[in-house]
């Protein structure tokens, strides 16, 4: 069979298993098809092979090898919108290994060559990464700029700028944006990690409105979604949400699918998935298993504040001032409240305990 041919082969090969949401092996496929492009000499497509492998690796939790085809396949000197595409592939790669900088530094690099149409997920990745380790302030003219958009990116504008008023404290607000996002999304094929999302947001908005029985509901809507799109690793951070839920309605917890979570996220190399495990599991225990909660509890601290999540840390000092007292006590809730200066709900039930 010529080169050509094998490449053909396996091109098919990788779409087969992408149809079939089997990410590991179209990635796999995809790497071969690079490989017999490369020595055929054919660099374009081997690139386009190397995107298509990291985009294929990412969704199946392999950021470490997503990352690799990915920075092989910019080695190879796309054009740059070409270019813009996989720096915003590769930023939401390293956005999963906790390197947050490098991954703002590359949606700058690909918002200054995207074209109108990528400008948009360019916009929605960096927004994202904004809320997650930097100040809410700078992720509004992002916020406002993607609801000036049409269709899905309209959507995607919707879901941010909910976000935005559950920070703010607009509880209202942010349920109707994302139940808008759900009605928009809801019957478009592949749009299923979407609606999931704004499921997840409805958790959270349920559980900071006291309704921590409809929390656990969503949270569990939420992870069938992700489980159905072959997203284990969205699946596991519906997960801890959902157990985070069921412990303020007072519901029994195991740990024992958390730790097999841990487990997943340890292998595959996803820091920041770990840390909302830790600190899910340090929450359900604190209360039956208080030194097991605290090491978890004190891991999740640790990742937090070494990757610059704030409100992850903000919530895992709350937990453990619960099982502190004296001056320790006070200094995690003072820590806490700086951690937590962006969410308004979450302060406004701090300092009412």
């Amino acid at each position: 069979m010529t080169a050509q041919g094998r490449f053909a082969a396996l091109v098919e090969a990788a779409t087969t298993h992408q149809r079939d949401r089997a990410w590991e092996l179209a990635g796999g496929a995809w790497i071969e098809a690079a490989r017999v492009a490369v020595d055929a000499g054919a660099v374009p497509s081997a690139r386009q092979a190397l995107a298509a492998a990291g985009e294929a690796f990412r969704r199946d939790d392999r950021p470490t090898e997503a990352s690799r085809a990915l920075r092989v396949a910019l080695s190879y000197g796309p054009e740059p919108a070409e270019g813009a595409v996989l720096q915003v592939h590769l930023a939401g790669v390293c956005a999963e290994l906790g390197a947050a900088d490098e991954a703002l530094e590359r949606l700058e690099r690909a918002l200054d060559a995207a074209p109108p149409p990528l400008r948009a997920a360019v916009l929605d990745t960096r927004i994202g990464l904004v809320l997650g380790h930097r100040r809410k302030e700078e992720a509004r003219p992002l916020v406002a700029e993607l609801l000036s958009g049409a269709g899905a990116v309209a959507s995607a504008g919707r879901f941010r700028q909910g976000q935005l008023a559950r920070l703010d404290g607009d509880l209202a607000l942010a349920r109707r944006l994302q139940h808008q996002v759900i009605d928009a999304l809801g019957s478009q094929p592949d749009a299923g990690a979407g609606v999931a999302a704004a499921r997840m947001e409805l958790a959270e908005l349920d559980l900071l409105d006291g309704r921590a029985v409809s929390a656990v509901a969503a949270g569990e809507a939420a992870r069938r979604e992700h489980e159905a799109a072959g997203r284990r690793g969205l699946a596991w951070r519906a997960e801890a949400a959902r157990a985070r839920a069921a412990v303020e309605a007072g519901l029994a917890v195991f740990p024992g699918p958390l730790r097999q979570g841990i487990a997943f996220a340890t292998d595959r190399g996803l820091p920041m998935l770990l840390l909302e495990l830790q600190l899910a599991v340090g929450t359900v225990l604190a209360a039956s298993d208080p030194v097991v909660a605290r090491e978890f509890l004190v891991a999740a601290l640790r990742s937090a504040d070494q990757h610059q999540a704030p409100l992850s840390a903000g919530r895992a000092r709350w937990v453990l001032a619960g099982m502190s007292a004296g001056p320790e006590r006070e200094d995690l809730l003072a820590r806490a409240r700086l951690d937590l200066q962006d969410h308004v709900p979450l302060l406004r039930r701090l300092d009412a305990r």
